[in-house]
C-alpha cells in the first residue's frame, strides 16, 4: 500500500501540473483525466476497504460508485459528449465527498495523536471549491482547470504523505 500510495500521489500531482501548464485543456481531456483519477482512485479505495479487518459497507459502496463514474467518463461517448455539464457536477460532488472524508479522517487521526491538520485543511479546501463550482459553473473551464489541478496536486501530496507514513498493522 505504501508504494502504491506514493506512486499514485506522484501520478496525480503530474496530472495536476499538466492542467496548470495547459489551462486551455479541452473538456475531453479534463473528462478523461478525471475519469482516470476516479477509476484508479476507486480501485485503490476498494482494495483498501476490502483488505481492512473491519470492513465498512459505505467505503465499499463509495469505491464502487467512484469506479463506475470513472468508467463512464473514460469509456462512454455520452460521458465525453456531455462532459461540459457532467464534469461540473461530478467534480463538485466528488470534491464534497472527498472533503467530508478528509475531515472525518483528520478527526480520527487527531484522536490517535498523529498529524491531522493537513487532512483537515484539504477537506475544508475541497468543500469550499465544490461550493464555488456549484455557485458559479459559468466561470469557464479555465477556472475549472485550475481548481481541478489544485485538487489533483493536493490529493497527490496527501497520497504521498499517507504512503510515507503508512505502517502495516
Amino acid at each position: 500500500m505504501k508504494v502504491l500510495s506514493i506512486t499514485m500521489g506522484i501520478l496525480v500531482i503530474l496530472a495536476g501540473m499538466f492542467c496548470i501548464v495547459n489551462p486551455a485543456v479541452s473538456a475531453f481531456a479534463i473528462a478523461w483525466l478525471f475519469g482516470a483519477a476516479l477509476l484508479v482512485g476507486g480501485i485503490v479505495s476498494l482494495v483498501d476497504a476490502c483488505k481492512r479487518e473491519k470492513k465498512s459497507v459505505w467505503d465499499i459502496i463509495f469505491a464502487i460508485l467512484t469506479i463506475i463514474a470513472g468508467g463512464i467518463l473514460l469509456f462512454s461517448y455520452f460521458g465525453i459528449a456531455f462532459a461540459n455539464t457532467v464534469i461540473v457536477v461530478i467534480l463538485a460532488i466528488t470534491m464534497i465527498a472527498a472533503g467530508v472524508t478528509r475531515i472525518a479522517i483528520s478527526m480520527e487521526l487527531k484522536k490517535l495523536g498523529v498529524p491531522w491538520a493537513f487532512n483537515m485543511v484539504i477537506g475544508i479546501f475541497l468543500i469550499l471549491m465544490a461550493i464555488l463550482v456549484f455557485i458559479r459553473p459559468s466561470i469557464g473551464f479555465i477556472v475549472i482547470d485550475v481548481m481541478f489541478s489544485l485538487v489533483l496536486i493536493t490529493q497527490g501530496i496527501s497520497l504521498i504523505a499517507f504512503g510515507a507514513e503508512y505502517k502495516k498493522n
